[in-house]
């Protein structure tokens, strides 16, 4: 009986201590995780506005916000790393850039940047419903990419992406198995449950068509609305891939967008893509990778074009 008592301890502390090890591995090494992880950090603050989780880099965000400006026209701008200039000073980056752009043609613009780096439409609307009746624009260009139809979902103070996970009852990360009340408080506590959670977690291969219609219709024509309501004007700026040169994609530009341009359309939006702006322009030039994202010249280009854009749209009061 004692050799028995003695092997089950055994087993019990053996494995506790490897879950500690494991435990501390996975916090010290920080494995690569197969989805996007956002964290409170030195660098980021984590919050969730009505459910939805939001954050904010320390370094910049205040800049590009621009929150003391003094204009007649209030310019929002809402988007991912792409608008938010991930790279780039916040002297050099895009919502600074179009300020300058508008400013040069007469139009007193000030351009408030809240995009920020890996959001998505739902964590953008999120910062609408705050940022809109505080800072009452007159136009939002909202930036349409990629991973726009993504969601994220919040466990402790950690958010998480959703895009291509299967999720449990608790709408998070699930490890098959797992009660859900168990997943939910394990998640945000353990990096080592959080590791095997997202990565051996069943892949999910949404149909992109389907996703980008339903988004259109739901949440996208949601955020139109919102907009509206706060007396602004919405406009969408699409933005490409940066591995192709910017002509050949407007002679064959991606469908993927086609249903957020198919509403823009019905629901008199106006709408840009900025390969069209940037069509004359070498993509090497003005590229920091071949993602999405824009050196210093390239940001100044976005800037300069969208302005020439809106003024010739009308979208802003006339410039003085």
């Amino acid at each position: 009986m004692k050799r028995l008592a003695f092997a089950l301890a055994a087993i019990v502390l053996g494995t506790l201590a490897a879950v500690a090890i494991g435990e501390a591995w996975a916090r010290l090494a920080q494995p690569p995780l197969r989805a996007q992880v956002m964290r409170p950090a030195e660098w980021l603050t984590v919050r969730a506005i009505d459910g939805v989780p939001v954050w904010r880099s320390a370094h910049g965000s205040a800049a590009r916000e621009n929150a003391d400006c003094q204009g007649d026209a209030r310019v929002v701008l809402l988007g991912s790393s792409i608008l938010y200039g991930s790279g780039l000073q916040p002297e050099e980056s895009p919502g600074v850039q179009l300020q300058a752009a508008l400013r040069a043609r007469g139009v007193d613009a000030c351009v408030h940047n809240h995009a920020q780096p890996g959001f998505t439409f739902q964590t953008q609307a999120a910062v609408a419903s705050e940022v809109l009746p505080a800072l009452r624009p007159q136009l939002v260009l909202w930036e349409i990419w990629e991973n726009s139809p993504t969601t994220f979902a919040m466990a402790g103070d950690t958010a998480y992406n959703l895009h291509g996970l299967r999720v449990g009852s608790d709408g998070l990360p699930w490890l098959g198995g797992v009660p859900a009340g168990l997943n939910t408080w394990l998640l945000p506590r353990s990096r080592l449950y959080e590791l095997l959670a997202l990565d051996l977690a069943p892949e999910t291969r949404p149909n992109m068509a389907k996703q980008w219609q339903d988004f259109a219709v739901g949440a996208l024509r949601a955020g139109v609305t919102r907009v509206r309501a706060a007396g602004a004007r919405p406009a969408f700026v699409l933005a490409p891939r940066l591995e192709r040169p910017f002509a050949e994609q407007v002679a064959a530009p991606s469908p993927v967008y086609d249903p957020a341009v198919d509403l823009a359309e019905r629901d008199g939006v106006p709408w840009t893509r900025l390969e069209t702006l940037l069509a004359d322009q070498s993509v090497e030039a003005l590229r920091q990778d071949s993602c999405c994202h824009y050196n210093p010249a390239g940001a100044e280009a976005v800037g300069e074009r969208l302005a020439g854009w809106i003024v010739e749209q009308g979208l802003l009061p006339s410039p003085r």
